[in-house]
């Protein structure tokens, strides 16, 4: 049996990367879709009803270019392994965000992606991409889920 030559033999994952790609991309096509209309943005938190007001314009400049550079840092695997945590993070409060928009009975825009879809569809998508950041998360810190499991 023939040994592969090195440079064949890459620690690639193409599972984490195609991750990567998708997370990436998403976070940086969400900044760069809400970078564009900040008014809009800012609209739409204040219709979430959560922050008061200083915190809704400081959260409407600051979200946009955070999600731009937490994708670049996914796709270029720069600074992995706060990105994935800070990934995790967001994709958390949001999905904690609109689910308090369902439980209190607010129908609003959700503002995700520009995408028109109900509460509970974009719900279902953040979980996706969530289960993503989980696999990363896993991926960077060498962690084997089985192994989590063992007794």
């Amino acid at each position: 049996m023939q040994k592969l030559p090195v440079w064949l033999k890459s620690r690639l994952d193409p599972v984490e990367l195609l991750i990567r790609i998708i997370l990436g991309g998403i976070f940086i096509y969400s900044g760069i879709y809400k970078i564009k209309d900040p008014q809009s943005l800012e609209v739409v938190i204040r219709n979430y009803k959560i922050l008061n007001d200083p915190f809704i314009a400081l959260l409407a400049m600051a979200l946009p270019p955070l999600e731009i550079i937490i994708g670049a840092c996914l796709l270029l695997k720069m600074l992995f392994k706060g990105a994935i945590l800070i990934t995790g993070s967001l994709l958390i409060a949001f999905i904690v965000s609109l689910s308090s928009l369902i439980l209190r009975g607010l129908d609003v825009e959700c503002g995700c992606l520009g995408l028109r879809t109900s509460l509970q569809m974009q719900i279902f998508i953040d979980s996706l991409l969530l289960l993503g950041a989980a696999y990363l998360f896993c991926s960077a810190y060498k962690i084997r889920l089985f192994s989590l499991f063992k007794h």
